[in-house]
């Protein structure tokens, strides 16, 4: 029997979720940020179904920054399901798992940022090429203007470069639709899964509505 791991992200714009074995690969890409609460089960299904296989092995999910109720959607997800199936999962910062496929083309160090709205971007700053996911995750995530992104000096990497352009940042280059394949190859560069328990998002803002999990987690 194949060891299955269930990849899923709604953290910003796409409901993203894959399973994946040594052997085979399932993924779904949508955006509909919107609808996530609606259609991540619905997607989840989908995969597990055409794998053939009732649950996975482990889980792993993204946790943030993002939008709030995407982060909260997908990391109470993945709590409430490696705690039904009984396995391990993985949280895995957005950021580092958008700077996956960028790490090998940038010769040097660059930027990836996405939209946090109030003129501002959430932003990793990767310090060297070729660094491995867990590296990479280690590195804080900075609540920056487009403007602050550009005194860098690096090559910028936006979800919207038009915005960006329009604060005062300059040019940037297009971040890929992202994919489940991302976070399962920064998976393989992580240790080991843990507990539902040991789970948390990761907002960087406080939630202005002072938002929490449904079972009443308080936000990190």
């Amino acid at each position: 029997m194949n060891n299955y791991c269930l990849c899923i992200d709604t953290t910003h714009t796409h409901i993203v979720v894959g399973l994946f074995s040594k052997q085979n690969q399932y993924q779904i890409v949508r955006k509909a940020p919107r609808e996530a609460f609606q259609n991540l089960f619905p997607a989840i299904q989908e995969v597990l179904l055409a794998a053939n296989v009732k649950r996975p092995s482990e889980i792993v999910t993204l946790t943030g920054p993002g939008s709030f109720t995407g982060i909260r959607i997908c990391v109470s997800a993945a709590r409430d399901l490696a705690q039904l199936w009984n396995v391990p999962v993985r949280g895995i910062g957005t950021l580092t798992c958008y700077s996956l496929p960028i790490r090998n083309i940038e010769p040097g160090p660059f930027a990836v940022c996405i939209d946090g709205k109030q003129n501002r971007f959430y932003t990793k700053i990767v310090p060297e090429s070729g660094m491995s996911a867990l590296q990479m995750d280690l590195i804080p995530v900075q609540d920056l203007t487009a403007e602050d992104v550009a005194a860098s000096g690096f090559p910028v990497y936006c979800d919207d470069p038009d915005t960006f352009r329009a604060r005062n940042g300059g040019d940037s280059q297009q971040l890929a639709e992202p994919e489940a394949s991302w976070i399962f190859d920064a998976h393989s560069e992580m240790p080991a899964s843990g507990s539902y328990q040991e789970l948390f998002p990761y907002y960087l803002r406080k939630d202005p509505d002072e938002a929490r999990y449904p079972g009443g987690f308080n936000i990190q």
